[in-house]
């Protein structure tokens, strides 16, 4: 025997749609948010381990995909479409490899260098998410002018 459905379940499930929204995360109360550039603000809700390094960014300009609801926004991915300094920018793991000490692009999906003071400051990272910003230098080198880890600190001993 078939029950009905409620209208009401019916609704709320429909208005879940899914979602791809440029706009410039900002951290908040509640969490991340996303504010797009018609100044329409979105509470971020992250639903995978990706989409929670968006509360380490502050400035940065994203496009988030995930399902809106309401003033909401389930975020389930990102990608890095600008830095906070107007320099290009790039976002992935620190790599520490034959290639060289890097990070992995995921927007290019290539590998990158960066420079020897850089390495300095972030050799104690490789592993984890950084967003970087600086001057592309000969082949996939970068010499980095601003650096976000996206991890929290750690504990001293």
């Amino acid at each position: 025997m078939h029950r009905p459905v409620p209208l009401l379940i019916v609704l709320l499930v429909l208005s879940a749609c899914s979602a791809s929204i440029r706009g410039v995360v900002r951290p908040g109360d509640q969490g991340p948010q996303l504010q797009e550039m018609q100044g329409r603000t979105w509470l971020l809700q992250p639903q995978t381990d990706e989409a929670r390094l968006l509360r380490f960014l502050d400035g940065e300009e994203v496009v988030v995909e995930g399902s809106k609801r309401g003033r909401t926004l389930k975020a389930d991915r990102w990608s890095l479409r600008e830095g906070t300094h107007g320099l290009q920018a790039f976002y992935g793991p620190l790599l520490d490899g034959p290639n060289g000490f890097g990070v992995q692009d995921q927007g290019s999906q290539a590998f990158y260098t960066i420079d020897d003071d850089a390495v300095d400051l972030l050799i104690d990272h490789v592993g984890k998410p950084v967003v970087l910003e600086g001057y592309v230098e000969g082949a996939q080198a970068v010499r980095v002018v601003y650096y976000r880890v996206l991890a929290a600190p750690e504990a001293a001993p």
